[in-house]
C-alpha cells in the first residue's frame, strides 16, 4: 500500500475513497492502541492499515471516516476532546467532520477537518507522542494536513 500523488484542489472527496492524512510533523495519522483506547496520533513515517481511511460523504462539505471498519469520533474526555477510532461500528453525530479545503497551490491539497464540538482537529504535542484533537477555534499549521489517495 503506497500513497500516491496529492489529490486536485477541488472537493477532494467521493463516498468509498481511500486516502492518508499526512500531518505538519511529516508523519501519517495512524489510530494507535494504547491501553484499549485507540486514539488517533500522527505516528507514523510509512503508512499501513491503521493509516488507510475511508471516506463517507455525507453532505455538502460533511463526510465520515473509517479506519479498520470503525469511525474516527470526537470524544470528550477529561475536558479535552481527542479524536479515536476503535469503538464505533456505527457513525453517530460526534463521527462528523467539516472539510475545509485549503490549498497552497496547484495539488498541493491541504484540509482542515472541523469536529462535532466545532473545534478544528489538530496535532497536539504531548509527552513526545502527537495524538489527534479537535481543539483549536481557528486554522493553522497543525491544523491543516496533505491528503493523498491509495494507489
Amino acid at each position: 500500500m503506497t500513497a500516491a500523488a496529492p489529490i486536485s484542489c477541488n472537493f477532494p472527496f467521493q463516498t468509498g475513497d481511500q486516502i492518508f492524512l499526512k500531518a505538519a510533523n511529516q508523519l501519517y495519522l495512524s489510530v494507535i492502541e494504547r491501553g484499549g483506547i485507540y486514539p488517533l496520533e500522527a505516528a507514523k513515517a510509512n503508512v499501513d492499515v491503521y493509516c488507510q481511511m475511508t471516506v463517507t460523504v455525507v453532505n455538502s462539505w460533511t463526510i465520515t471516516l473509517q479506519i479498520a471498519n470503525r469511525y474516527l469520533s470526537v470524544i470528550a474526555r477529561d475536558g479535552q476532546f481527542p479524536i479515536e477510532g476503535g469503538a464505533k461500528t456505527t457513525p453517530d453525530p460526534f463521527c462528523l467532520f467539516q472539510v475545509v479545503q485549503l490549498c497552497t497551490g496547484p495539488n498541493q491539497p491541504f484540509i482542515a477537518l472541523r469536529g462535532s464540538n466545532g473545534l478544528y482537529l489538530s496535532e497536539i504535542a504531548i509527552n513526545g507522542l502527537n495524538p489527534i484533537w479537535a481543539a483549536k477555534s481557528g486554522i493553522d499549521v497543525y491544523s491543516q494536513f496533505s491528503v493523498s489517495t491509495i494507489t
